[in-house]
C-alpha cells in the first residue's frame, strides 16, 4: 500500500487556493505471471466517495478474499483472483477509506470530471514510479457510481487534448499537460504532439462496469426498490458481511493480507508519518468519538492520529453530500465506438438494474437491445447492441449473474471467467 498526493479540485481551488492536497491511498497487487506484459485494472466501488477499500479490495478479485458463508473468519486464498490475468490497482476514493486530505478546507466540492481526473492521475503516478507498467492496457473497473466515474475516466484520456473550457475548470490547469507527458512517455502518439482519440483507446479502451450508474436521472428508470441491493439474501446475512469487513479493516491483523504489508510498516499510515495537518470530516453519525471508538485497535497499533484525523471512513461524507454528478451518458456514448466493454447483469439486484437501461437510452436518443442467445464457445450469454445518438453501433458484453449489486462477492469465479475470457477475446 502506498499514497498518491493530488492538487485540490478545481471548484476547491478557487475557494481556498492550493491548500487541501488529497493524499489517496493505493494497493497494488502484481499480476501472478508477467506483471510486466499484464494489462492494469484499476478498480473503484462507488457513492459517491465511498471506500474501495470496504468493497473490491475484500470480497473476490484481490488475491486474499473474506469468506462469504463465515465473514467474521480469517481471510482466505481467492482462487478466483484476477491476479491470474492481470495487475490490480485498487484506490480509495478522495478522503475515503484510508485516503486523507492535508491542509484543512471547510467542506469538499467535486465533480465526477474532477473525481475521474483523481483516479487517471493516480494510474500516471504508478507508472511513473514503475515505468514496465508505462504501456500497459488500463481497463478501469466500476462500481454503481463506479461506472459513471469509468465512463468519464475513459473520456478524459480520449480527449485530453481538446477537453471543453469546463471540464478543465475542473480537473484542473496541468490535467493536460501530466496526459500529454505521459504519452511522450509511453509513445502513444504515432506522429509526436497530442494523440488522437484512436490513439488513446490503444491504452484506455476497455472497461468493466459492475451494476453502472451513469447519472442520477438513471435511477429514475433502473431502481425498482432503492434499498434492495441484493433480494437473494435476508437482511441478517447481509449485516454478518458487512460487519465482518469492518472487523477486519479495523483489526492490523486483519487488514495485512489485504494491503499487502503490516500496516505499521506503511509510511502515510501509522500516525507518526502523518502530517499533522491531515483531516476527516466526519458527521452526525460517524462523529470524532464514534470513529476514534470503532478503531481503537488501529490506535493503539498505528498510535493516536492528529485531533481531525483517522484512520478509516467507509465514505466522505463531504464530498458525498456536495458532489456535483453530472450524466455522463454523453462521454459514454461518445466513447463506446473506441472501447469495448463488460458490464454485469446482476439478477438479484433492485437498486441498479442494467437490463432496464435500454428504456432510459431512448429519452437520450440511444437505442438498445438484448441478446441473451446461445454462442459458441460461450458459457454463459449475454449481450447489449447499442446504437449511439451518433448512429454507431457498438455490442457489449452483458452477462447475467444470480448475485446482488456485489457480483464479485457473490460470483466471484464465473466474474472471474467471464472477465478473463473477455479480456482474450480483445488481443489480435
Amino acid at each position: 500500500m502506498g499514497y498518491v498526493d493530488l492538487p485540490p479540485t478545481g471548484a476547491e481551488r478557487e475557494a481556498i487556493g492550493e491548500d487541501g492536497t488529497a493524499r489517496i491511498a493505493t494497493i497494488l497487487h502484481a499480476a501472478d505471471d508477467a506483471a510486466d506484459e499484464a494489462p492494469l485494472f484499476v478498480l473503484f466501488n462507488g457513492g459517491p466517495n465511498a471506500a474501495t477499500s470496504a468493497g473490491l479490495l475484500v470480497y473476490g478479485i484481490a488475491p486474499k478474499t473474506l469468506d462469504i458463508a463465515a465473514p467474521a473468519a480469517a481471510p482466505i486464498d481467492n482462487p478466483a483472483s484476477w491476479t491470474r490475468f492481470g495487475n490490480l490497482l485498487f484506490a480509495d476514493a478522495r478522503g475515503a477509506g484510508f485516503s486523507y486530505t492535508l491542509g484543512q478546507p471547510e467542506t469538499c466540492r467535486q465533480s465526477v470530471w474532477s473525481d475521474a481526473a483523481d483516479y487517471l492521475r493516480v494510474v500516471l503516478a504508478l507508472m511513473d514510479s514503475q515505468p514496465t507498467l508505462r504501456g500497459r492496457r488500463v481497463i478501469p473497473v466500476g462500481e454503481s457510481y463506479g461506472g459513471a466515474r469509468a465512463a468519464a475516466l475513459v473520456y478524459l484520456a480520449h480527449h485530453y487534448a481538446e477537453l471543453p473550457q469546463a471540464i478543465v475548470d475542473d480537473v484542473g490547469p496541468t490535467f493536460q499537460a501530466e496526459l500529454q507527458a505521459h504519452v511522450d512517455a509511453a509513445g502513444l502518439a504515432a506522429a509526436g504532439g497530442a494523440a488522437t482519440p484512436d490513439e488513446m483507446a490503444a491504452q484506455f479502451g476497455e472497461m468493466v462496469l459492475i451494476q453502472p450508474a451513469f447519472s442520477e436521472e438513471q435511477r429514475d428508470f433502473t431502481t425498482r426498490a432503492p434499498s434492495d441491493y441484493d433480494t437473494s439474501s435476508p437482511i441478517e446475512e447481509e449485516q454478518a458481511i458487512v460487519d465482518g469487513i469492518l472487523a477486519h479493516l479495523f483489526a492490523p491483523e486483519g487488514l495485512e493480507p489485504f494491503l499487502g504489508a503490516s500496516p505499521a510498516s506503511i509510511d502515510g499510515l501509522r500516525a507518526e508519518t502523518r502530517p499533522a495537518g491531515s483531516y476527516r470530516i466526519f458527521n452526525e453519525l460517524d462523529t470524532e468519538e464514534v470513529v476514534a471508538a470503532r478503531e481503537a485497535a488501529l490506535r493503539a497499533a498505528l498510535g493516536e492520529p492528529s485531533p481531525g484525523d483517522a484512520y478509516w471512513l467507509f465514505l466522505n461524507y463531504a464530498c458525498s453530500a456536495g458532489f456535483d454528478w453530472l450524466a455522463t451518458e454523453p462521454a459514454l456514448f461518445e466513447v463506446l465506438p473506441r472501447t469495448r466493454v463488460l458490464m454485469t447483469n446482476a439478477q438479484y439486484d433492485n437498486v441498479v438494474v442494467p437490463e432496464l437501461l435500454p428504456t432510459y437510452w431512448q429519452t437520450l436518443g440511444a437505442s438498445a437491445i438484448l441478446d441473451d442467445a446461445p454462442r459458441d464457445g460461450e458459457e454463459r450469454p449475454g449481450w447489449m447492441l447499442v446504437t449511439t445518438p451518433e448512429g454507431e453501433e457498438v455490442e457489449i458484453r452483458f452477462p447475467s449473474y444470480d448475485a446482488g449489486h456485489s457480483v464479485a462477492m457473490k460470483e466471484a469465479a464465473g466474474f472471474a471467467d467471464d472477465v478473463e475470457a473477455w479480456l482474450t477475446e480483445g488481443q489480435p
